[in-house]
């Protein structure tokens, strides 16, 4: 048995190989129009069939969307290299030129970065250099630097979920504007918003600096923090981790919830903008889990067991009040 096994595992791992390389040619050959329309139909159902499949096809993507950037920051001194050299004086100076690119392309890689949005209204997953992952709730965005060695990133606006493969050599960061957070653990959640953000730490550690100069925090398992515009620093209760990350299941799970915040959860997820159209009912609380998809079931909701109506005008729907009325429990609605 012992024997079998051994020799089992060289040979799964050649198959792996071998159908990484399958992927990787049939990819080539279609980025470089060699396959006829049925070809490439074929190669989408192909894909479709296996997820390893469907992951290495979205890193080949994500590689040639970097290369293509690179392409186009260089193509004028590429051009001029390409040119041939009709001298040995301008043979050096074209070798010498070529390694003034590399050493600019070692520079570019180190600071130039590239925005990814969760548009559409839907959530997104992206997959870093090193195998971590940040999971973007909609509408939010980060910058993600080219070169493949960094374990910075700036999260621009919005909510999100990093999950970190740790190195102790090479610590993660976070930057939002002025404060930077450093990963000492796996995962955490971090909310911004009016200047500030909130962190929340489910699995290992962080360290955060607000940039105002005051000392650093440390943020252990199970807990969460504050930061202001300002820099003030506060610990707040930690929400739970399906509930506050519901939304990469495809779910909105409120507990007690504003009604104000409710409408701003909503409006990230496509479709019109969702306001409160009155201060008076923008402190009603709401709870219940409801799909992504299912914005209107959530609206015929809230009108269900609130004093309040929805109203479409334009391209945004308004919560208004309501002429009061028995209304049922908000904590046993679902959706």
């Amino acid at each position: 048995m012992l024997h079998s096994a051994m020799t089992d595992t060289p040979r799964a791992h050649d198959d792996q190989e071998h159908a990484a390389d399958e992927v990787v040619a049939r990819y080539v050959a279609l980025q470089a129009g060699e396959t006829s329309a049925s070809q490439r139909l074929d190669f989408m159902r192909w894909t479709a069939e296996s997820q390893p499949r469907r992951e290495a096809v979205e890193d080949l993507r994500r590689i040639d969307t970097d290369l293509d950037a690179l392409r186009g920051h260089y193509a004028a001194e590429v051009a001029t290299l390409a040119r041939p050299a009709a001298r040995p004086a301008l043979r050096r100076a074209a070798g010498l030129a070529a390694a003034c690119v590399a050493g600019l392309g070692l520079v570019f890689l180190a600071t130039a970065s590239r925005t990814v949005t969760a548009s559409g209204g839907l959530p997104a997953l992206v997959s870093l250099g090193d195998g971590s992952r940040v999971h973007l709730d909609a509408g939010a965005s980060v910058d993600i630097p080219y070169a493949p060695w960094s374990r910075h990133v700036a999260l621009r606006g919005g909510d999100a979920v990093f999950d970190i493969i740790h190195d102790e050599r090479r610590p993660f960061s976070v930057a939002v504007g002025r404060m930077e957070i450093r990963d000492l653990g796996t995962r955490f959640l971090v909310q911004t918003g009016q200047g500030g953000m909130t962190v929340s730490v489910y699995e290992g550690a962080v360290e955060i600096d607000s940039g105002t100069g005051t000392p650093s925090r440390l943020l252990s398992p199970a807990t969460a923090m504050t930061v202001s515009a300002d820099g003030e620093m506060r610990s707040v209760p930690l929400a739970g981790e399906a509930e506050a990350t519901a939304w990469r299941q495809g779910r909105l799970i409120f507990d007690d919830t504003p009604l104000a915040d409710v409408a701003e959860r909503l409006s990230r997820y496509g479709g019109e903008k969702v306001v409160i159209g009155s201060p008076a009912i923008a402190g009603l609380r709401i709870s219940g889990s409801f799909e992504l998809a299912n914005r209107a079931g959530l609206l015929r909701a809230i009108e269900a067991t609130l004093p309040v109506a929805a109203r479409r005008t334009g391209e945004q729907t308004v919560l208004m009040p309501a002429p009061a009325r028995e209304v049922v429990p908000p904590r046993l609605m679902t959706r």
